[in-house]
């Protein structure tokens, strides 16, 4: 849990620069955030990162790289890694016998961001965000909820003026989805843990679903623009690209291409 922590940069703007060489990260993302640069099953409440002016992923052509403004790739806790073998090698959860407990344990696993924003400085035509997952405020979200319902503003990003992804490329963020729900490894152990009916599949399920309310985009006056650079990629004002999320009051402001 992190609370009421701000991130500042200089006058002339923070850079954050996330880079690797084969030999030693062979195999690895690389990844870079204004906050954080990976997150997984975090609760960021009250917390904001202001005059950040870049935050360059860059991933040589066999690796990923992701890169946000807030964060570069936020994801679920996995259940796999709760999962223990008894004496027989069968798999099981410690202290979980039913659903219901396995609904209570979920919540703690789900990124949070609660009243969290990033605000940009100009960057002089440059690209502010830039990886092959590029976004305002996430290079990728699997899974989670951003809540700014309690903000005066419903946004989330301030000041984007040049967000340029490979892959990926979003105002707010490059793509999201409940991915989680397969790449954690938790829900696919699940039907030799617990005798679960499709009904309470879809309980489970139903938690893993992104939220974001009250989380805008708003642009300088001259606007903003969204670019993905590779033949088959996907690029938007708030999403490059967006699988089961759920969105509410997320306005974004001053679009220019």
């Amino acid at each position: 849990k992190v609370s009421n922590v701000s991130v500042s940069g200089t006058e002339n703007g923070a850079v954050i620069k996330a880079s690797g060489q084969v030999e030693i990260t062979e195999g690895e993302s690389i990844l870079a955030g204004g906050f954080i640069s990976e997150a997984e099953g975090v609760q960021i409440a009250d917390s904001h990162v202001t005059n950040l002016k870049a935050v360059y992923a860059e991933a040589a052509k066999d690796k990923e790289g992701y890169a946000g403004g807030f964060v570069g790739r936020s994801h679920t806790g996995g259940l796999a890694g709760l999962a223990q073998e008894d004496k027989d090698g069968a798999l099981k959860l410690p202290g979980i016998v039913n659903v219901s407990g396995l609904l209570d344990l979920v919540p703690y696993l789900i990124p949070q961001y609660t009243n969290t924003t990033v605000t940009f400085c100009s960057a002089n035509e440059e690209p502010q965000v830039k990886a092959d997952y590029a976004g305002g405020f996430f290079g990728e979200m699997q899974s989670g909820k951003v809540d700014n319902s309690t903000r005066t503003e419903a946004y989330a990003v301030y000041g984007l003026e040049k967000v340029k992804g490979e892959s990926h490329a979003g105002g707010f963020a490059g793509k999201v989805d409940a991915g989680a729900t397969a790449s954690s490894n938790g829900l696919n152990l699940l039907g030799g843990i617990l005798n679960l009916d499709i009904g309470q599949l879809l309980d489970v399920l139903q938690v893993y679903i992104p939220i974001i309310q009250s989380a805008g985009v708003k642009s300088t006056e001259k606007g903003f623009t969204v670019e993905a650079t590779d033949t088959d990629s996907y690029a938007g004002g708030y999403l490059g690209y967006g699988g089961g999320v759920q969105i509410k009051d997320s306005d974004v402001t001053s679009l220019k291409h």
